[in-house]
């Protein structure tokens, strides 16, 4: 046995005090004040009621959804320009070797060149 309350005077009303049936609808009369009012209503306006909190779940679920799918792509560009950025690190570190080896190679042809003109003159003279 179901309890209602009266939407008028708010007192308990047990599901067996239906009074009358009208197309499928029962009317409940409160023995309190009188009032009158339908049961499937209340049923109706719950009905309503829960598709409402689905529909507000499944947007709320939605926006969660599609603020997850931003967070994971600005994380992409994010991990992206990352990426870039230490391999562009890592050419300037090659070029700097490259570079340095360079000139290791020409100072080493200098000082060969000038001990090469010393022993030259040593011998010469």
């Amino acid at each position: 046995m179901k309890e209602f309350k009266c939407p008028n005077c708010g007192a308990k009303l047990k599901s067996m005090q239906v009074n009358k049936t009208f197309k499928g609808r029962e009317i409940i009369e409160c023995e309190f004040c009188l009032s009158q009012f339908e049961l499937e209503l209340k049923a109706e306006n719950q009905t309503r009621d829960n598709s409402a909190a689905k529909a507000s779940k499944k947007m709320m679920q939605d926006i969660k959804n599609k603020v997850a799918e931003s967070n994971l792509e600005k994380l992409e560009r994010e991990y992206e320009e990352e990426l870039r950025i230490a391999e562009e690190e890592e050419r300037a570190k090659q070029l700097a070797i490259e570079e340095q080896a360079k000139l290791n190679t020409q100072v080493q042809l200098i000082i060969g060149g000038f001990i090469g003109i010393i022993l030259f003159l040593l011998i010469v003279f």
